[in-house]
Parts: structure tokens; C-alpha cells; sequence
């Protein structure tokens, strides 16, 4: 099954991941390094979010896809931004050491939590890298605040369940904890407040992937910042579905990776890194 063969990918994606991280952030104080991590806390809506800060710089904001710490999922691509950067890379409701709130998880709360954040941070303006969960985060960051962003990259997202391979959502219907690679719950239980809400964390982004009715078209054509669409040829989106995303979005680029799945960020970050710092850094 396909959902089957994405967290058997996702738990050897996670242990490559983790041997190349080396010693965990919350190990000691930062250094003179400009990749290692400062760990803070903000007051967002109910809520005590976590994010990390590397470099100085032009800002740039990671959100992280579902279940996913910054480590696990982003970290291999963070230092190399933040020799140039000011990398702000966030853990959204739950996940990771950011508690949960008596809330669904949806991705209008959680682009309105980063509008929170970065009010916090007196940040009028940054781009954005957002992988899986976090990819449509932007997206709807860039219908609802397209003045906060100046360029964005998303990484394995998408704006509407049709672009999703035949039959994914229906095996999403049986996610359970027990089907989530152990590796990806002993990550969550080092960090989060409360390592005994794995199995609600699961629920939710289970429930989050089933309900999305998808943002309409019209609202996708409204973003006017530049996109560069990254996918994997084997992702879990078609790639004639990043086609038509990247014609329907005003001013957007496609790159899709060869030989590549959703869980690409380990496989292919210096591809990753490379595109997404040219488009960056484009006038």
C-alpha cells in the first residue's frame, strides 16, 4: 500500500537524518557556529511555540511538515541557509516541544499562529520554505497575508486533494499510531511537554489530511509573490498535478526531482538546497 511504503521511507529517512545531526540542540548553548540553533519559546494563541533561530541576515521562516520536529524533517537544510540567513524555523500546534490546545489542528490556525510569531518578532516581511504540512501553510499564508512573504518555497504540498495520488486518502483512513515508524515517535517523545499525546498528535494530522476540502482555485490565483514548487517524481502529489499548480499560481517555477518520494529532504537536500537558494536569492 502506498501509505504503507511512505513511512517505511519516512523511518529510513529519520534514521539517516538523525545520524547526520549529530548532537541534539537542546544539548547545550549555542556557539560561535552560525548553523547552531537558539531555542525559544513565544505566547501564541493559547499556546507556548517553539521555534529556532540560526544566522543573521534577510529572514527566512521553515515551517515543518506533520509529525514532524525541526530536526527530523528540516534540520539537515538549516545551517547551510543560515551562513547567509536569518533562519526562523517553527513547530507548530503539538508537534515536536510546542504543547497542544483544546483546538482541531487546520492549516488556517496554524498560518494565523505564524502571523502571531512573527508580530512577536516584529518581522513586517520574510521568505518561506514550507515541506509537506508546512508547504501548505504557505500556501495559505500567501492567499490570506501575501504581504508578510516575499518569496516562497514549497516542498511536497499541495493546494487541493485532487492533486493527490489515486486512493492515498482512503489509506490515510487507517493511520494509527502504531503504523507511524517508532523512530518518529522517539523523536517527539525527547522534546514534547507531554510525550504521552503521540496518539492525539496522530489523530489530528490524520484528521487534518482527511478533512482538507482544498483551497479554491480562485484564492490559489490571488498569491502574487514568486513560488517555486519542489516535488519528488514519486511524491505523494502527481506530477501533473504540480503542472497545473504551478500554471495556476501567477509567478511560480517547478522543480521535480528525479527518483525521488515525499520524503526527499534527506535524499536530495543538496538539490534542495541549491534550487531553493538560487530562487531565493534571485533579484
Amino acid at each position: 500500500m502506498l501509505v504503507q511504503r511512505m513511512w517505511l521511507a519516512l523511518s529510513l529517512v529519520l534514521l539517516a537524518t538523525v545520524a547526520g545531526c549529530g548532537s541534539s540542540d537542546d544539548d547545550g548553548p549555542p556557539n560561535a557556529d552560525p548553523g547552531a540553533a537558539t531555542a525559544k519559546y513565544a505566547s501564541v494563541n493559547g499556546m507556548q511555540m517553539y521555534y529556532e533561530e540560526r544566522g543573521q541576515g534577510a529572514p527566512l521562516v521553515v515551517l515543518n511538515g506533520g509529525l514532524c520536529t525541526i530536526a527530523s524533517c528540516v534540520g539537515p537544510l538549516l545551517p547551510t541557509w543560515a551562513k547567509t540567513r536569518r533562519v526562523i524555523a517553527v513547530e507548530q500546534q503539538g508537534h515536536g516541544h510546542t504543547n497542544d490546545i483544546d483546538r482541531p489542528l487546520t492549516y488556517d490556525h496554524m498560518a494565523e499562529d505564524v502571523v502571531v510569531l512573527l508580530e512577536r518578532l516584529g518581522i513586517a516581511k520574510a521568505d518561506f520554505f514550507g515541506y509537506s504540512d508546512g508547504g501548505i501553510v504557505a500556501l495559505r499564508l500567501g492567499i490570506r497575508h501575501p504581504n508578510l512573504i516575499r518569496r516562497m518555497v514549497t516542498l511536497s504540498a499541495y493546494h487541493d486533494s485532487r492533486g493527490l495520488e489515486p486512493g492515498l486518502i482512503e489509506q490515510m483512513e487507517q493511520l494509527t499510531p502504531e503504523a507511524v515508524p517508532p523512530s518518529m515517535k522517539e523523536d517527539y517523545a525527547k522534546v514534547a511537554p507531554d510525550p504521552s499525546k503521540w496518539p492525539v498528535l496522530v489523530e489530528k494530522v490524520k484528521r487534518l489530511g482527511i478533512d482538507f476540502q482544498g483551497f479554491p482555485d480562485a484564492e490559489v490565483r490571488t498569491i502574487p509573490v514568486p513560488v517555486l514548487i519542489v516535488m519528488g517524481d514519486h511524491d505523494i502529489m502527481t506530477t501533473q498535478y504540480g503542472e497545473e499548480l504551478s500554471r495556476l499560481l501567477p509567478n511560480a517555477q517547478l522543480v521535480v526531482l528525479p527518483g525521488a518520494d515525499h520524503f526527499s529532504i534527506a535524499t536530495h537536500a543538496e538539490t534542495i538546497l541549491s534550487k531553493s537558494t538560487a530562487f531565493l536569492d534571485a533579484p
